[in-house]
């Protein structure tokens, strides 16, 4: 299986990490790092997320990353497309 960012979800990681990097650069490195490596565990056990369809209707999945992030994505063709990194404290249904 591979997996591929969306240019969205490469923005958001950005805005995220540029924001944290303003106070602590090191703990903005530590997260970029946490992200892809929660993306590589998604894809190689992509079932570990959640459905919540209290948030959207869509067929995608959630992962919480540091009780603050979520990855929203989605499986198809044996891809795992990272579509979403979304901080908790966004309106998370207005941006799906």
């Amino acid at each position: 299986m591979t997996f591929e960012i969306t240019d969205i979800a490469l923005s958001d990681i950005e805005e995220i990490t540029d924001f944290i990097s303003k106070k602590n650069k090191k703990a903005a490195i530590d997260l970029l790092r946490t992200f892809y490596k929660t993306f590589k565990t998604l894809e190689q056990n992509p079932k570990i997320g959640n459905t919540r369809y209290d948030l959207t209707d869509k067929s995608v999945m959630f992962f919480v990353i540091k009780k603050k992030y979520l990855a929203v994505y989605n499986l198809k063709n044996n891809k795992l497309t990272i579509l979403r990194v979304l901080s908790t404290y966004r309106d998370i249904i207005s941006l799906l």
